[in-house]
């Protein structure tokens, strides 16, 4: 299956699951010397082949002041950029999932209790920035942590994952928000008198 259709098909998975609201969260999928990456603005629920952009791995070219007709990247090219630059992954996903961004809010980091969690995530670090949108701090901060760790929440904004392939980075990133539903409901059952 060609890259833009496996992208299409996880964007529309990702938006029914509500790891994204409808115009945040991007996916990118690396190839040789460039990386293929959602636009800017993209609606991951109904990607068109417009909608992926194809990128430099080695430089980053400012699609938005160029003048080509073709949409700009997502503006967290420069994190993806970072991830594949400092590791050996292949396909980056970042996402907003509610309730893992909800149990970051104060934490360090997540550690799933349920058998999928443990197995495919064990724990996820949650890290702090100033600017945590389209951010330097953010691509200095995550490669490193993602030698360690197939996903990591940046506080107050999104999850990014890597892995292989794309369903694999999204399959980190559905994973992690069911394992945080799943804290979130033991919590409430165990603050209720039943």
């Amino acid at each position: 299956m060609e890259v833009y259709e496996r992208i299409r098909r996880l964007g529309s998975l990702m938006f029914t699951q509500g790891l994204v609201s409808l115009s945040a969260g991007n996916i990118s999928a690396r190839s040789e010397d460039f990386f293929y990456i959602t636009a800017s603005g993209a609606i991951l629920g109904n990607l068109k082949r417009k909608d992926l952009v194809k990128v430099p791995l080695n430089s980053s070219f400012n699609f938005r002041y160029a003048g080509l007709k073709q949409a700009p990247p997502s503006m967290e090219e420069i994190v993806h950029r970072a991830i594949y630059l400092n590791t050996s992954k292949n396909s980056v996903v970042h996402v907003h999932p509610p309730a893992a961004l909800a149990l970051a809010q104060d934490a360090e980091y997540i550690k799933p209790a349920d058998s999928e969690g443990k197995f495919y995530l064990k724990e996820v670090p949650v890290i702090e920035v100033s600017s945590p949108v389209a951010s330097h701090e953010v691509a200095e901060k995550i490669p490193s942590l993602m030698k360690k760790n197939p996903a990591v929440i940046v506080r107050f904004h999104g999850v990014f994952a890597a892995a292989e392939t794309p369903e694999e980075a999204a399959s980190l990133v559905s994973t992690l928000e069911f394992s945080c539903r799943m804290e979130i409901y033991r919590r409430i059952i165990k603050t209720e008198d039943y």
